[in-house]
Order: structure tokens, then C-alpha cells, then sequence
């Protein structure tokens, strides 16, 4: 075998070992535990991507809620509704059949299964070239600011991403949360309970059943929820907010900053919690995400 031979399988391989990092299938990681469940999808890392797009060779899909592809985005996205199947199925064999490059399909991230589902539909219709950034959203806009557009607009000192510092200085515990609606009931203070869940994990029932002040406005009902946080901030009143699991929180942060309400609370573990804490203290079966 010549030297020329050798040094060609050399480098045949190790461009083998580079694909299998930035382009392969799934490896498993402890911080994407979803790997593990969603196993014929292929992933492709933040550096690979991110040149991908600065070669305008990539069709890029935006799984999650419009509400939250209307917040934060990676440039040039299209946001497709997974749950919709059949108009998923339609518009990806469309956008296929009219564009050559690879698909990479992005939601939130770790935890957030969208991404993975729409990697796998994509494989099930026999679509090639198709990836999952299953880092989300938020690393993606950390490492690659220039890259991603916040309500429409570049990020700037003017318009920037909500740390996670300070998502956490407003996340508080349930006895907390309860604690603090005692207290603001018991001084007369002027406040306010936002329930934003969706309507599958409402059901028309309240969590905090008795208080009053409370309000139901699905995260998806943007234009209605603006309005109510506008009338907050007018009030000057002291907001409770809460969604089903914790996980939709940041995303009405933006609006409660953007309309300058500086006195809010963000319930940590969401309805979900504190319905298994009552069911738990009766003695029944917990649910499930």
C-alpha cells in the first residue's frame, strides 16, 4: 500500500470521526436526556450549524408555539406546528421538494421533546438530511447572538435576552407563592393571579380555587394577555403568575418586563406541583408529565 493509499484513508477517517460529532446520530449525554428516548434522529452540534447558516445552506424549523417563535428566534427559521401533523407532514415534503438543502429542527431545548418528535416524523416520511439542535433555543442565542432575533429585532443593549439570573430572582416556591397571596389578602395590597396554561391542562378548573384576582389567559392568546399585563402595570399591582409544569415562564416574562412591572412572582414547578402536593396530602395517585 502506497503512502499516498494511506495517507487518503487517513484522512477519510478522520473526517468520519468529525461527521459522527457534529452530524450522527444522537451519542447519549446526561444533559440531553431525551436522547435516550428518541433514538433515529441524527444531531448536529452549535459550531456546525451555525456555519451551515452562514453558508445559507440550511432550511431551518422552529417547532415550538408562534407565542414563543414571536419572542426569540433563530434568523431565517419558519415556525411549524408539530401537533398539527398532517399540515407538518405537508409543508416539510413541500419545503423539501423545493429546496436541496438539510433541515434542522430546533425548539427550547434538554427537556424539550418538539424538536425530536419533528427529527422523527421526518425519518418515518423518508426525508433525507435531516437534524435535530436539541441545545435549544437559549444556548444557541448565547453562543450566536448575531444569529437569532428578539421580537423581531437584532439583540442589543436595548433589546437583550433575560438572563437566567434574573428568571431565577422572580422564580419563588409554592409556600412562598401561597404565602405572600395570605399576606397581600390580609393587608388589602392590590395584586393579581395569572394562570397561563393551555387549555388541555386547564380543564376550566382553578388551581388556587377561593382567591380572588385571578385570571385564566392561555400563553397562546398573546394579544388578550398584553392587554391584562398593560392594565397590571397601570394598577400597580403585585403579580402571581403560574403555568402548568414551570416551563412557559420565561416566555410571559418578556411581556411582563417589556410592559415594566417590576413586582412579580413566577410560581417554580407550576399547577402541576402543587395539584400532586394536594393529591399526595389526600392520599391519591400522583399525576404524571
Amino acid at each position: 500500500m502506497t503512502t499516498k493509499t494511506h495517507l487518503f484513508i487517513l484522512i477519510t477517517l478522520l473526517f468520519a470521526l468529525s461527521s459522527q460529532t457534529t452530524l450522527a446520530r444522537c451519542t447519549p449525554n446526561k444533559e440531553l436526556p431525551l436522547r435516550e428516548v428518541f433514538l433515529s434522529v441524527n444531531c448536529i452540534d452549535t459550531k456546525a450549524f451555525a456555519k451551515k447558516i452562514d453558508k445559507n445552506k440550511v432550511i431551518i424549523i422552529d417547532t415550538r408555539t408562534k407565542t414563543e417563535f414571536d419572542i426569540l428566534k433563530i434568523k431565517g427559521a419558519i415556525n411549524l406546528d408539530i401537533d398539527d401533523e398532517e399540515f407538518f407532514t405537508k409543508e416539510i415534503a413541500a419545503l423539501r421538494g423545493s429546496n436541496p438543502s438539510d433541515i434542522v429542527f430546533y425548539c427550547n431545548g434538554k427537556r424539550c421533546n418538539l424538536s425530536y418528535r419533528a427529527g422523527t416524523l421526518a425519518v418515518k416520511l423518508g426525508i433525507k438530511n435531516t437534524y435535530v439542535y436539541d441545545r435549544g433555543i437559549f444556548k444557541f442565542a448565547t453562543l450566536e447572538p448575531q444569529k437569532v432575533l428578539l421580537f423581531n429585532q437584532k439583540i442589543s443593549a436595548d433589546n437583550k435576552i433575560i438572563s437566567l439570573e434574573k428568571h431565577k430572582k422572580h422564580l419563588t416556591t409554592l409556600k412562598n407563592f401561597q404565602q405572600m397571596i395570605a399576606n397581600d389578602i390580609k393587608t388589602g395590597e392590590t395584586f393579581k393571579i395569572l394562570d397561563i396554561r393551555d387549555k388541555s391542562t386547564h380543564n376550566g378548573s382553578s388551581v388556587f380555587v377561593g382567591v380572588m384576582h385571578e385570571r385564566y389567559i392561555p400563553l397562546s392568546d398573546i394579544e388578550k394577555l398584553k392587554k391584562y399585563l398593560h392594565r397590571v402595570a397601570q394598577q400597580n399591582a403585585t403579580l402571581y403568575v403560574y403555568d402548568w409544569a414551570g416551563t412557559k415562564l420565561k416566555w410571559v416574562q418578556y411581556y411582563i418586563e417589556k410592559e415594566g412591572i417590576n413586582n412579580y412572582y413566577l410560581l417554580q414547578g407550576g399547577a402541576f406541583h402543587k395539584i400532586n402536593k394536594d393529591l399526595k396530602k389526600q392520599g391519591l395517585p400522583l399525576l404524571s408529565l
